[in-house]
């Protein structure tokens, strides 16, 4: 007979101290400036003692890391099922979508900010870029493959493009209409159609 088996709980105390100081961290990301935020600042938002900050994280970037992975930006799938001129629309209506957290949009903010600086962050943006090359080379593959997309195309000029634009408008609170999206796609496919190969 099997011993029975015995569930390991984490205490929910814990884990609503940890969710305060994680929330709070990301909050004072949407204000401040990363190098800003000090342990203590953290500590004042959440209003959780230093002591018990502490006893979760060795060090300030460790909060960092963990409230940045918390709101990190998901890179959209690109949806190769759909045609290819409805599957990049879908693609940067996605991209869109994930910038206009404004959570988010500060976890992405800090990171680039903190990557050049320390390697953890680095490393951190890194994983992130590769995503999201990944996810931009899958939709070019599905353009080569519908005729729309020159083979051959960078995948990483495309990523630069298409997301470079949005990126802009989100530091520069630029309003992302229907026409600038429109345009954005229109300039990526005359760059790399078929017949520039």
């Amino acid at each position: 007979m099997a011993a029975p088996r015995h569930e390991t709980r984490t205490d929910p105390r814990i884990e609503h101290s940890r969710r305060k100081v994680l929330d709070a961290t990301i909050d004072l990301l949407v204000t401040t400036q990363p190098a800003k935020i000090t342990v203590e600042a953290i500590a004042g938002k959440s209003r959780v003692s230093k002591a018990t900050i502490y006893r979760h994280w060795p060090s300030r970037v460790h909060i960092l890391v963990d409230a940045i992975n918390a709101h990190t930006f998901q890179c959209p799938t690109p949806r190769t099922d759909l045609p290819f001129d409805d599957a990049i629309s879908v693609f940067v209506s996605d991209l869109i979508d994930a910038f206009s957290d404004q959570y988010r949009a500060a976890a992405h903010e800090a990171l680039l900010i903190l990557s050049r600086h320390h390697p953890t962050f680095a490393g951190l943006h890194e994983q992130s870029n590769q995503a999201l090359v990944a996810a931009v080379d899958a939709l070019v593959q599905h353009g080569i493959t519908h005729g729309r997309i020159a083979p051959r195309t960078d995948s990483n000029t495309v990523t630069a493009q298409l997301v470079g634009p949005f990126l802009y408008a989100y530091v520069e609170s630029t309003p992302t209409n229907a026409a600038f999206i429109a345009s954005v796609i229109d300039g990526v496919l005359h760059a790399h159609r078929p017949d520039h190969d």
